[in-house]
Formats: C-alpha cells, sequence, structure tokens
C-alpha cells in the first residue's frame, strides 16, 4: 500500500514536471525566433501563434556582420528593416521577393550586396548606399519597379550583370568614376537607359563606363575617359572592323567582343591586367597586341578566332586560363615537341600528342597553361623542372592513367591550383614541392592518393582539396595546421600525423 502511494506520487510528479516543460516551450515559443550562427543573420524561425510571415517592421540585433542567404525568405508582409552598423555584408537572396519591403536603412559600414539580395522587392522606391560599398552583386536589384533613383557611392567599384534590370521606373542614376568592373546589361528595362543617346560611333556611356554599343560603325573610337566596357558590350556586332581601345582601360570583360566577325585587329592599351572569358570568342580577330602588365588571359578568350595569327604574350602573364586559344591557326602553326608540348617561349600552351607515357617538361618554362594537358590517357610519368611558378586550374583532370608526378627540388611553385589534379585515379602518391604554400579547392579531388606530405610552408589548405580521394590512408600535416578535422563514418578511417 506504501509501495503503491509513492508509485502514485512519482507518477503526479512526472507528470508535472512535463506539464511545467510542455508549458514552458509553448510560452517560449509563441513569437518567432531569429536564429544567429557567428554573427551571421541567418533566418527566423515560426512561433505558435506569431510567423515571420506576420512581421512588418524589423531590427536587425547588434553585432550580426552578415545577412544570410534567403534570411528573410517568406516573409511576405515585411515593409521596414533596420540594419545595424556591425553589418558589412548582404549575402545572396537576403530579401528575395520580399514584395512589400518599402524601406531599409543599411549599414554605414556594409561593404558588399550579393546576388539577387533585393530581387523583386516592387514596392522599394528609394535606398541609400553607403559610402563603404564596393561591391554590388548580380541582379541584386532587378524587378524593383517603383524603384525610381539610386546613387551609387564613390566607393563602388564593382557591378554584376543585371543588377538593375527591369526597375521600369528607374529613371535617375547618379555614378561617381570609381567603378571598373561592369556586367552586362546593369540597366536593361529601365527608362533610364533608354534615356542616353548613344554617340557617334554608337555607343552609349554613363559617366566612365561604356554601357553597350549595339549600333556602331566598322570603326569605333572608345572615349578616352573610359574605364571599364560592360561584359558583352559589342556582342555579335557585325560592322565593328576596327577599335581604339583608351589608355586608362583596366579590365576587357567577359564576351565584350564576342562574335564580332568583321574585327580585325586590336591592341589592348598599357593598363589592362585581365581578359575575360570568351572576350573575343569567335571574332574576325587575325592580329592582337598584348600590352606589358598583362597578368591574366581568361578561359576560351580567344577560342574560335579561326584567323588570328599574330599575338605576342608578355612576360608578365602569371595565369593563361585552359581554351583561350583552341581553333585559332595562331595555336595550329607552333610546332610540337618530341613529346607533343606546344611552347611560346616559356610557356607551355597546350599538348597534342596522343601516345606519350612520360612527359618532360622543357627546362626554363615559367607556366603550364589551364587545361594543357585536361584527359591526356597515355600520360604515366611527368617531370616538372623548377622554373615553373605556375600550372593552371584542371591542367592535368582526368589523366587517369598518371601514376607519378615529380617535382625538380628547390622548385619556385608556390601554389597547387584548383582541380589541377582532380579524377587522376592511378595517382597513388605525389611528393608535393617543399615550397608549396596554397592547395586550392579539388586540386586532388578523386585521386588514388594513398598517403600524402604536406610541405610545412603551406598555410592555406581548402577543405575540398582531396574530396573524394577514397584510397587515402594516412596524411602527414605540419604543425601549423593543427586543429580539428573531420572525417565521415561512413569512410574508412585514416592515420593524421603531425610533423
Amino acid at each position: 500500500m506504501v509501495k503503491n502511494k509513492i508509485l502514485t506520487k512519482y507518477v503526479i510528479l512526472t507528470l508535472l514536471i512535463c506539464s511545467l516543460i510542455v508549458l514552458y516551450l509553448i510560452i517560449t515559443n509563441l513569437e518567432y525566433k531569429i536564429v544567429v550562427r557567428d554573427n551571421t543573420f541567418i533566418g527566423i524561425k515560426d512561433g505558435i501563434f506569431k510567423k515571420k510571415s506576420d512581421i512588418v517592421d524589423f531590427d536587425i540585433p547588434y553585432g550580426v556582420v552578415s545577412i544570410g542567404a534567403f534570411a528573410f525568405s517568406s516573409c511576405d508582409n515585411l515593409q521596414s528593416v533596420n540594419l545595424p552598423e556591425t553589418v558589412n555584408s548582404v549575402d545572396n537572396y537576403a530579401f528575395f521577393e520580399c514584395k512589400k519591403l518599402q524601406e531599409i536603412k543599411l549599414s554605414s559600414n556594409l561593404e558588399s550586396i550579393g546576388d539577387m539580395s533585393f530581387y523583386n522587392c516592387e514596392t522599394l522606391k528609394y535606398i541609400e548606399l553607403p559610402n563603404t560599398l564596393n561591391e554590388i552583386g548580380s541582379s541584386s536589384f532587378a524587378e524593383c519597379k517603383n524603384l525610381k533613383k539610386i546613387i551609387l557611392p564613390d566607393s563602388l567599384e564593382s557591378i554584376g550583370e543585371f543588377a538593375f534590370e527591369n526597375c521600369t521606373n528607374l529613371r535617375e542614376v547618379k555614378m561617381s568614376d570609381s567603378v571598373s568592373k561592369v556586367g552586362e546589361n546593369i540597366f536593361e528595362g529601365t527608362e533610364f537607359i533608354n534615356s542616353l543617346k548613344p554617340d557617334e560611333y554608337g555607343c552609349i556611356y554613363l559617366g566612365n563606363l561604356l554601357l553597350k554599343a549595339n549600333d556602331t560603325k566598322e570603326y569605333v573610337k572608345i572615349k578616352d575617359s573610359t574605364k571599364a566596357i560592360a561584359a558583352k558590350a559589342f556582342i555579335n556586332n557585325i560592322r565593328i572592323k576596327n577599335v581604339d581601345l583608351p589608355l586608362g582601360l583596366i579590365e576587357i570583360e567577359d564576351s565584350t567582343f564576342e562574335g564580332c566577325r568583321t574585327l580585325e585587329s586590336v591592341i589592348i592599351p598599357q593598363g589592362v591586367k585581365y581578359l575575360g572569358e570568351y572576350a573575343f570568342l569567335n571574332s574576325g580577330l587575325k592580329r592582337v597586341v598584348l600590352p606589358a602588365g598583362l597578368e591574366e588571359i581568361s578561359y576560351g578568350a580567344f577560342k574560335d578566332c579561326y584567323n588570328l595569327v599574330e599575338i605576342n604574350l608578355p612576360s608578365s602573364i602569371i595565369d593563361i586560363k585552359g581554351g583561350s586559344f583552341y581553333g585559332t591557326k595562331y595555336l595550329d602553326s607552333i610546332k610540337e615537341d618530341e613529346y607533343g608540348c606546344k611552347y611560346k617561349e616559356n610557356i607551355l600552351l597546350e599538348y597534342t600528342g596522343k601516345s606519350a607515357e612520360k612527359i618532360e617538361i622543357k627546362a626554363g618554362t615559367r607556366l603550364i597553361a589551364g587545361s594543357a594537358f585536361n584527359n591526356a590517357e597515355s600520360i604515366k610519368e611527368v617531370y616538372i623542372p623548377k622554373s615553373v611558378d605556375h600550372i593552371g586550374r584542371y591542367t592535368f583532370t582526368k589523366c587517369h592513367n598518371l601514376e607519378k608526378v615529380e617535382f625538380e627540388e628547390d622548385g619556385k611553385l608556390t601554389t597547387v591550383n584548383g582541380h589541377s589534379f582532380d579524377l587522376c585515379s592511378n595517382l597513388k602518391e605525389i611528393k608535393l614541392p617543399k615550397n608549396i604554400k596554397t592547395i586550392s579547392e579539388y586540386a586532388f579531388f578523386a585521386c588514388g592518393i594513398e598517403t600524402l606530405r604536406i610541405p610545412e610552408k603551406v598555410e592555406d589548405m581548402d577543405l575540398w582539396a582531396i574530396a573524394q580521394c577514397l584510397s587515402l590512408k594516412r596524411i602527414e600535416l605540419p604543425k601549423s595546421l593543427k586543429g580539428k578535422y573531420y572525417y565521415p563514418d561512413y569512410r574508412p578511417k585514416i592515420d593524421l600525423v603531425f610533423y
């Protein structure tokens, strides 16, 4: 009898505790909750009675430094937001389709606005951009149909493609001369772009930016004050034969002269450091002069320029991406060495061999272009001389039979670039040069590596550098990289050794 009473008391006490817990959970979850992780505002979690769709006005807590992707998704009634001074970035899609958003106070320390951050905020009429902002992402304010005026700050350097596309009521834009990188059609579908008149050569400008050039003459002289040409500004122009580029230009953007079949020659002026992806793809170029100081030729920059026979490669070039000269008479005219490699001075541009099992890269070679040996099935061994200071992305990708890579001692190479050796399934071991400091993303993706020693000077190794290396049994890391490492439970454990 006594035992039953004690048992009854325990049952009642347990029920009481459970009831209190349930009551606590109900009370604490009546309203929505904000989710902040590592000083990033992740989003808002619905409460029982009050949901994020009910929010009209919202103040971001002080201390938050970033507004995360999709942070305000489904906040259908949001009208006003206040960002504290601690916020320095608004990530992609942060306020995506907040259609009732009318007012937002940005942080005076904001540096970047991500892609599609305010896409289709159709009731937003005005937004003040701070003087710390340096980047506006692609389609950031696209479809903001009630946006009427925008003042771009002096600090702004880059505007992504379609940034203000279809802001149909946008009539006034003010901008300084600081912008040096511009995507395509940033003001397409606005009253503003329709109000701009082309110059005598058919080019439309905003300050020192050339925005578009739809209907040009055979000869085009770009204004001396021009600092940037928007991506695809001259794409598929069938009239232009010669273009005079100004000295103040810094970059040739992606696809700027793509498909200009009548364009015959171009002199890239001093000061240009970068040629964008497909910059002159499938154009009629025969002759190109590149400037001293040029650093990068991006993917496919001169691809399928069949008539191209003359081009110089300045010693300042740091990187040539894959496919830059594919489909040109220039590349076809370069003779292969005994291994099937094509060199221009101290740059290895392409491997065209089919049967070589061993490749010895020529002594004195400084740069190996991206994708140079991509999918070279026959190669089993590669010797890389100490003179090489850059190996491009995807250089040895899909060399499935590659078993040995030998680097000459005391080499200049400091970075293993992204995808350099990915999908080399028979590469069991590789001794990296001692001067390597950086190992980039997917550098050895899905390789057959069983043991790997990371050189002592490595300061940065990407989390995905050895992803899908399922045969990896042992990895040796310098003590400078000591920390917590995670390896999935469903994979065999590896020996992690610090030296």
